[in-house]
């Protein structure tokens, strides 16, 4: 998924699909998927444990 993501935003807007914009802002829309991702692997950890 995030490979499509990246590939829809760097696109040219004249495809009629893609958003034309950098790398930058592929990094900074995908910033946030990584932080939550983060986030869960540790909580899905402590419930991991909690439930052995």
């Amino acid at each position: 998924m995030s490979l499509v993501i990246q590939q829809l935003i760097q696109l040219p807007a004249a495809t009629g699909y893609g958003m034309d914009k950098w790398s930058l802002a592929v990094g900074l829309v995908m910033a946030p998927q990584g932080f939550v991702m983060m986030i869960m692997a540790g909580l899905s950890a402590v419930i991991a444990k909690s439930r052995a």
